[in-house]
C-alpha cells in the first residue's frame, strides 16, 4: 500500500510490541493520559534534538564502518586456534569482505526505504527499544492533521536518518553473512564451481524473501530459517543494535529506560552497553568476565568460535600498539607517539601549545 498505511501498520505493530500480549498494557495505552502524552512527545523532540548534530552520525558511521570492517578480520585471524589452522574459515573472511563490497547498491535502495517508513527492514520494529517514536501526529487527512503530521516527520528527521545509516549497514552486514555462511556450508559439503554458487543463491534468496515479506509464513528449509535468525543477530551486533538480554544489568537499567520518566535521564541504553561490551569483548582477560563471550569461544559453530578468538587477536594487537604508541611519548627519537593530555597547569600547558605541540594527537 501507500507510505501513510505503511506507517500506521507500524505504530500499530509497535504498540503491540510494546503491550508485549498484555491486555491490560493495551488498555492504557488506549486510554492514556493527556500529561502522559505531553511527556512522550516531550521526549520525541528532546531525542531527536540530541541525534541532530553532524558529529553524532559522523560517529555512527564511522564507527559503525570500523566494526563492518574488523569483524571479517577477526573471523580470518580467529582461524588459527589450538586445534591448528582452518583455511576454510580463514578465506571466509575474506569471502565476507567480498560479499560486503557487492551488497552496496542494495543496502543503499534499502536505507532510502526505510528512511521513507520510518523502519528498520532487517530489524522491523527495532527502533522501539530507543524511544517512543510517533508521538507528534494526528489522525485525519484535513489541514490541521496534515500539518502536525508534516511537522512530526521534520522533527523525527534526525533519528530517520540514523535509522537509515543502521539499516545500510544492517543490510550489509546481513547480506555478507549469509552469502558467507552459505559459502562456507558448500564449501564443507564438497560442493564446487555451479554447485557451489546455485547453493549460496539457494540460502540467500530464501533468507531475503524472509526479509522482504517480513514473513516465515512460506518457509519449510529449517537451515534457511536458522541462517536467517543468525544473520539477523549478527547484523543487530555489528550495528551495536543488539538485544540486551533478559536478566542483565543492562537490560534491567533498559527497562527503567522504556518509561517515559526513565527517559529523560537515559534516553539511549542498548547502544552504548553494545559499544561496551564490543570493547570488553576485545580486552584480553577482561573480555572472560562475559558469559556470552565464554560461550561463542566454546560454539559449536567453526564461524562463531572463530569471530570470538579473532576479537581477542585484534583487540590485543591494538590494545598493544596503543601502548607502545602511548609509552613512547618520553621517548624524543620514537617515530610516532601519543601526546596525551600535558601538562595540569595552564601556564605550562600554553608554553608547550606554543612550541606547536598538540593535546591527545599522535606525534610523527
Amino acid at each position: 500500500g501507500d507510505k501513510a498505511s505503511w506507517k500506521k501498520l507500524r505504530i500499530i505493530t509497535k504498540k503491540l510490541q510494546a503491550a508485549q500480549g498484555n491486555p491490560q498494557a493495551l488498555q492504557k495505552m488506549a486510554n492514556e493520559s493527556r500529561f502522559m502524552r505531553g511527556l512522550k512527545i516531550q521526549n520525541e523532540i528532546f531525542i531527536n534534538s540530541i541525534l541532530s548534530g553532524p558529529e553524532t552520525h559522523a560517529v555512527n558511521i564511522l564507527s559503525t564502518a570500523f566494526n563492518t570492517l574488523a569483524r571479517p578480520l577477526e573471523n580470518t585471524l580467529g582461524s588459527i586456534s589450538l586445534q591448528g589452522f582452518d583455511s576454510i574459515q580463514a578465506m571466509r573472511g575474506g569471502k565476507e569482505l567480498y560479499y560486503l563490497m557487492t551488497s552496496i547498491t542494495d543496502s543503499l535502495k534499502a536505507a532510502k526505504q526505510a528512511f521513507q517508513i520510518e523502519d528498520n527492514i532487517v530489524n522491523p520494529g527495532a527502533m522501539i527499544q530507543e524511544a517512543d517514536r510517533f508521538q507528534i501526529r494526528m489522525e485525519g487527512d484535513g489541514n490541521l492533521a496534515n500539518t502536525v503530521n508534516f511537522l512530526g516527520t521534520s522533527i523525527r528527521l534526525p533519528s530517520r536518518f540514523l535509522l537509515a545509516e543502521d539499516e545500510f549497514f544492517k543490510q550489509l552486514n546481513f547480506r555478507a553473512y549469509v552469502k558467507a555462511s552459505a559459502w562456507e556450508d558448500g564449501m564443507r559439503k564438497g560442493l564446487q564451481g555451479a554447485d557451489l554458487q546455485k547453493h549460496i543463491q539457494e540460502q540467500f534468496d530464501g533468507t531475503i524473501e524472509i526479509v522482504n515479506k517480513n514473513s516465515m509464513a512460506n518457509i519449510k528449509d529449517k537451515s534457511i530459517l536458522d541462517l536467517y535468525e543468525k544473520a539477523q543477530k549478527y547484523a543487530a551486533e555489528t550495528t551495536f543494535t543488539a538485544d540486551l538480554p533478559e536478566g542483565s544489568l543492562g537490560g534491567a537499567i533498559q527497562g527503567v529506560a522504556r518509561h517515559p520518566f526513565g527517559r529523560i535521564f537515559l534516553p539511549f541504553v542498548r547502544t552504548p552497553v553494545n559499544i561496551f561490551k564490543a570493547q570488553v569483548r576485545r580486552t584480553p582477560g577482561l573480555n572472560f568476565a562475559l558469559k556470552e563471550y565464554r560461550e561463542a569461544l566454546k560454539s559449536v559453530d567453526p564461524s562463531v568460535a572463530a569471530k570470538a578468538r579473532g576479537e581477542m587477536y585484534l583487540g590485543g594487537s591494538l590494545w598493544s600498539i596503543g601502548a607502545i604508541t602511548a609509552f613512547s611519548i618520553n621517548d624524543p627519537f620514537s617515530e610516532m607517539a601519543i601526546t596525551g593530555g600535558g601538562p595540569s597547569d595552564p601556564i605550562l600547558l600554553n608554553q608547550k601549545r606554543a612550541t606547536g605541540w598538540q593535546p591527545y594527537s599522535f606525534r610523527f
